[in-house]
Parts: structure tokens; sequence; C-alpha cells
């Protein structure tokens, strides 16, 4: 079927600072329109426009997961319009980490209300400030008495003389204290034998996040991969030096993923893109189907919780309780043109 696309830009800002820096997004939305004039839309949240038109015209050929996904969505969510569904299960609800996106400007009175409210997993944003670093856990450990575990989020900016001094540190730190690490993300770029290295010495599993590390999910030996254990983090895959794949519905096709690998002992995080709320409507919306599909045991709890933004016009509390970890569905959705006014936004031709 032949399509028409327009994109309208955008751009966000949080209220809560990464790593003690501001923080915004700009983008595009995307509205595909069919014969019928029926719409649907999606975000596509990055401003290579010229790339974006390559997949439309080429989608087989685009070597974009990104705006392949945009594509994708936009074209999905017109169907939805059309056939008038629920999209999301009427018992939906998912259990989300705690995000801590800033260690410097973080309120440690709030750890016993995070925990009354479920929230089990912190994940901290790690900086390279050493001292801000050993002050942040020593009072980590100091306010709390409740065995969290620990996200700790590298973004693949660090390298093995790092790793080795903050985490000889950490260990002692919290050695006889309540908390206790899940998993390292991305604690550098992606290569076997230093991430192999890293968790033999410490023996924390590893997670990847496929948005910082060009490695393909698919040279894997298939004798050697072990079979799922009941675990909340399974043990390392040898073959693969993880354990952990954190994904972003955004940017990857997720379904690919899970397909190929949701029985070779990997567990796995869905996570937004801390992109426009269209957008984090769509990783809501492919976890819900992904645990209709799978076992839910391979899924660990999420990074799927909305966050203080201003600029993006939607409001994803009229349609999910928001207010602890436990994301869950309280009115029913039926396409993406609900959850935000289009109608007020400027649309050019793409």
């Amino acid at each position: 079927m032949h399509y028409k696309y327009q994109t309208s830009n955008y751009k966000i800002n949080f209220k809560n600072s990464l790593r003690g820096v501001d923080y915004f997004k700009e983008g595009f939305l995307l509205k595909c329109k069919n014969t019928q004039n029926k719409v649907g839309f999606s975000d596509y949240s990055s401003l290579d426009i010229k790339t974006l038109k390559y997949s439309i015209l080429d989608f087989k050929n685009s070597k974009s997961d990104q705006a392949k996904q945009s594509v994708k969505f936009s074209i999905q969510d017109l169907k939805f319009g059309e056939k008038k569904e629920k999209l999301f299960c009427d018992n939906f609800s998912i259990n989300n980490h705690y995000l801590i996106s800033d260690i410097s400007n973080f309120s440690f009175s709030s750890l016993d209300n995070l925990w009354d409210k479920g929230y089990r997993s912190l994940k901290i944003k790690i900086t390279e400030d050493a001292d801000l670093l050993n002050s942040f856990f020593l009072n980590l450990i100091k306010n709390t008495k409740n065995n969290f575990l620990l996200r700790l989020d590298f973004n693949s900016s660090f390298d093995l003389k790092f790793l080795y001094s903050f985490l000889d540190n950490l260990v002692s730190i919290l050695k006889n204290s309540s908390l206790n690490i899940e998993f390292l993300e991305d604690p550098l770029p992606y290569n076997y034998e230093s991430w192999i290295q890293l968790y033999n010495r410490y023996k924390y599993p590893l997670a990847i996040d496929l948005e910082w590390n060009n490695f393909l999910l698919q040279n894997t030996s298939q004798n050697t991969l072990q079979n799922n254990v009941q675990s909340s983090t399974a043990p390392i895959n040898k073959d693969l030096a993880f354990s952990v794949i954190v994904l972003k519905p955004a940017v990857q096709d997720v379904d690919l993923v899970l397909k190929k690998y949701h029985n070779k002992n990997i567990k796995f995080v869905l996570t937004h893109y801390m992109d426009h709320g269209v957008g984090r409507f769509f990783s809501l919306l492919c976890l819900n189907n992904l645990i209709s599909i799978y076992d839910k045991k391979i899924f660990l709890d999420a990074g799927l919780n909305s966050f203080p933004v201003i600029g993006d016009g939607v409001n994803l509390d009229k349609y999910f309780t928001n207010d602890s970890s436990l994301l869950k569905l309280k009115k029913s959705i039926y396409c993406v043109s609900e959850i935000f006014n289009h109608s007020i936004l400027e649309w050019s031709d793409l």
C-alpha cells in the first residue's frame, strides 16, 4: 500500500539533570497517511532526517534500525486506528527500576519511600568523578537497610583502569551492607576478552545495551549456550560475556532479538530512549506484546516509568498509574492519536 509521510519537529526538556548536565532531546514525530486518509504516528528521536527519508524509500535496505522502527511503528498505528481494538491486555502491569540520573543531586532521605513504593532496583548513572562516587555510595549504605539491587550504568565511557579502581573501592564499601550489585551495564565498549576479564575478577553480571555497542548477536556457538535457570539474573553466558541485554524499542527491532535469544540464558530489560512520549508509549506496547509471547521470568524490572519532561504534550499518566515501581494500565487505548493532540502541531511533507 502507498503511504504519504509528514514530520513535525520537537524539542523536549528534562526537569532532572543527567550526570549533572541539563538535558534535552530534539527529533521528529512521523505521521503516516494512506489513500483513505487514515493516519498513524510514531516518534523519530533524531535530527537525521535524510536517513528517515531513505528508510521510507528503501525500507528493506536501510541500515538504520531507529529509522526503520519509526516507519514500522507509524504504519502499525495506522492499522491500530482501523481495527479499533484494545492495544494492551486489561491486566497489563510491569515493575520498573528507579533511575538516579544525577548522583550529585539525589535525596538519600527518599530511599525508604522508594522501597515502600515497590522499587527494588536502582539504576545509577556512573560519573568519572571518583570522589563524588565514593561519597554517593557511602551515603547510600548509611541511609538504607533495604535490600536494593544496584544497576550501574557506565554508558561504555570508561576503561579497565578506571573500572578496577572504582569497583575495588565499591566492593569494600558494599561489604556487609544490605545492597547488592544486580549488574554492570556497558562497563566499557564491548570486547569479549575485556568483559570476561572484568567478570572473572568481580563475578558481577554484565549487561549490554545495544545502543552503545555495535555488537551484533549473530555468531554465537549454539552448543555452548546454557539453559535458562530460575534466578533473577542468569549466570554469565561464557559464549557472550554478558547475561543481560538492555533493549530500547525506539532504536532496535526487539522482536528479532527476543526470537533468537529468549531461550539462551539471557535476561532482558526494556527501557525507553528518553524520547518523546509517543516513543515511550511504543516501548510500553512492545513489552506488552513480548510478555504475551515469552516467559515473563526472562524480563527483569523495566525502565519504562514516565519521567518529568517539558514540551511533548503527552499525558501517559491519564492511561497508566505512575506513582510507584508498578506501572499499570488504568484506561484502554486504541491508537496513538489518543495520547496527544496532533492537530495543533505543524506538519511538513517528507
